[in-house]
């Protein structure tokens, strides 16, 4: 058994700060760790000057940036020219010790953590000897006062990691809290389709998930919220597993225009036209949005990016098309759905405090696998359905070609299977809105 009186692990120190130059992801996965858990002083320096740079968006670490941001700290600077660091020969001899997955990273951190405590609870333990053996102290209660006062403030700073109070010493933050979100009139963002904002709206640390069947418009659904969020000033991410950005921009370009999305692709459109799209490429270079396309995302990457886009550009409203999984039987299909929307729910959307749009697929059967585990991890679950034939009485620009139904809600009011808005949506320009002329309830059933 070690007993080094350092209680410390240069090596694992280096790792991080090697995987973190080539990695910067890597650290919205550790943010629990801070500069004074290192014990090198140089290692701490450059940990804390890295993550600097990835709160503010830099995605490339070299040496001038990372010198730089040392220097605008005065008692970073004063470390960083005491111990003389080479930044440039230290990121060469990093690309040997730097971990290349995520896993290896953690097992970094924790190490750390895990010396950080060790150190702490060695200097306090060391208090509590001398109190010990001081035969002028009898009060036994001041004592063991002393030791429990100082194990809790430990657990808290590494294994807790919060400050845990009672509610009565909370509740008044709370309810300056809800008097401050009523006096808003609406608590969060309001949906594009008006009607839905009875029933619920986009909330921080909430998930709402769309389900629709294939190929009848779930992604021109997201398109639509999307720009209409950023008309109303926020900054929105779409994270697509479906459709290159070229493919996003000729959509979105046909929806913020009218011009048709044929004439967008084929270059058929008039002058006029043309002078609409160059409008239109004019507002969206002004956004706060980005559109990133990936077959196959995995958790990580969902959470690191959409952490990486908080720091970068105030990212507010996520959205992600779509939920999927397609290996196994029935059972694993849903098991593995309900980690991916309970990963978005709870990591994604719960710990960066931000609303999720996810969309998922229905099966032939109208349902999502088996939906009832897929409901209970979202706030919110709504149904996009084509509308049959006989469903459209009257000009559907007018009562709606679709219709959609509040299934699950844990935000506010539901919706009877027999329920439904009523929406149009056109393809050609990729436009959806709500219907002008809404059914009355008994006139049909879902």
């Amino acid at each position: 058994m070690s007993r080094n009186p350092t209680i410390s692990d240069t090596q694992a120190e280096a790792g991080i700060i090697a995987t973190l130059i080539f990695n910067p992801s890597y650290y919205l996965h550790s943010e629990q760790l801070n500069q004074s858990h290192f014990y090198n002083k140089e290692s701490s320096c450059l940990y804390w000057g890295i993550s600097q740079l990835i709160k503010q968006g830099v995605e490339n670490i070299d040496s001038f940036n990372l010198t730089a941001m040392i220097n605008s700290n005065d008692g970073m600077k004063n470390t960083f020219d005491k111990f003389g660091i080479d930044v440039d020969n230290y990121i060469h001899l990093s690309k040997n010790v730097s971990r290349s997955s995520v896993e290896e990273y953690k097992i970094l951190v924790n190490r750390i953590l895990a010396l950080a405590f060790k150190r702490e609870l060695h200097k306090q333990l060391k208090k509590f000897d001398d109190m010990c053996l001081d035969v002028d102290q009898d009060d036994i209660n001041e004592l063991s006062g002393n030791i429990y006062s100082t194990i809790n403030k430990l657990n808290e700073q590494f294994v807790l990691n919060d400050d845990v109070k009672l509610i009565g010493e909370v509740i008044d933050e709370i309810w300056h809290e809800i008097e401050e979100r009523s006096s808003k009139g609406v608590v969060g963002i309001k949906p594009k389709i008006e009607l839905l904002s009875n029933y619920f709206t986009y909330e921080n640390g909430e998930l709402v998930l769309l389900q629709a069947r294939m190929k009848q418009g779930k992604s021109a659904y997201m398109l639509n919220e999307a720009l209409y969020q950023l008309k109303q000033g926020y900054n929105v991410a779409y994270f697509d597993t479906e459709m290159p950005s070229r493919q996003f921009v000729e959509r979105a370009l046909a929806h913020l225009t009218g011009v048709e999305v044929r004439k967008i692709k084929n270059g058929s459109y008039t002058a006029s036209e043309a002078d609409s799209l160059r409008v239109a490429l004019s507002w969206f270079k002004k956004q706060k949005f980005v559109h990133l396309y990936k077959p196959q995302w995995t958790a990580e990457t969902i959470y690191a990016t959409a952490k990486i886009l908080q720091y970068k550009m105030g990212l507010n409203f996520l959205i992600f098309d779509y939920i999927k999984n397609n290996s196994g039987n029935a059972s694993e299909v849903a098991n593995k759905l309900g980690e991916q929307i309970d990963y978005l729910k709870n990591f994604v959307a719960g710990n960066m405090n931000i609303p999720v749009l996810a969309a998922a697929q229905l099966g032939r059967t109208g349902e999502v696998a088996d939906s009832d585990k897929l409901d209970r991890y979202t706030s919110v679950t709504v149904k996009w359905i084509k509308k049959n034939k006989d469903d459209i009485t009257g000009d559907w620009k007018k009562v709606g070609n679709y219709k959609v139904n509040v299934k699950y809600n844990r935000l506010g009011e539901l919706m009877d299977d027999d329920e439904w808005i009523d929406v149009v949506f056109n393809g050609n320009i990729m436009d959806i809105h709500q219907a002008s002329i809404q059914h009355t309830p008994d006139d049909f059933s879902l």
